[in-house]
């Protein structure tokens, strides 16, 4: 949906957008806005799609095949602007602007079918992703995997917040 301001009224204008107007997905389950002020969804099922701010025109973006990719968990920009895609299956990762194809970001001790629910970029630069098997980060362009061996109660990661003195809160999707 986008709101605007009738100057006339003074009442606001809603316009949504659906499948019909090019979303990739009526159900739209991430929605994440990028540094040049683009508006990004993804659905599940469906995919991801773009709305431009000025004409509202919507263009769809395609995941590698597989199953799950077309199931959007969240999309997240990175401080580089690259646009991090989580799925039902694996973590994808794109740099709009540069190019319009993404790329798997296959994880350490991972599988490329790993589920992926959430990611995060924390105030250092680090960036943290949740999935089945487990939390990893990456952290000066080398990532690191922390499993139930290193201390997690479960890999099942599934959610991820910082707080505000900058510690890392992780949730579990099976408890």
């Amino acid at each position: 949906n986008q709101l605007r301001l009738n100057l006339g009224t003074g009442r606001p204008v809603w316009r949504a957008w659906t499948e019909r107007e090019g979303l990739a997905g009526n159900k739209t389950r991430a929605v994440t806005l990028a540094p040049d002020g683009s508006v990004w969804t993804g659905g599940s099922p469906g995919g991801i799609s773009r709305i431009d701010p000025d004409s509202g025109r919507v263009r769809r973006y395609s995941l590698p095949g597989g199953p799950g990719t077309d199931r959007i968990w969240q999309l997240n920009f990175d401080r580089a602007g690259t646009l991090w895609v989580a799925t039902r299956g694996g973590l994808f990762f794109s740099n709009p602007g540069t190019g319009d194809t993404f790329e798997r970001q296959v994880l350490p001790m991972g599988t490329p079918a790993e589920t992926v629910s959430a990611t995060l970029e924390d105030r250092q630069g680090r960036f943290w992703v949740a999935g089945t098997q487990g939390l990893a980060r990456r952290e000066n362009g080398v990532w690191k995997r922390f499993t139930k061996e290193d201390g997690l109660p479960t890999n099942s990661a599934g959610f991820l917040a910082e707080a505000p003195d900058g510690s890392i809160w992780l949730a579990y999707r099976d408890r």
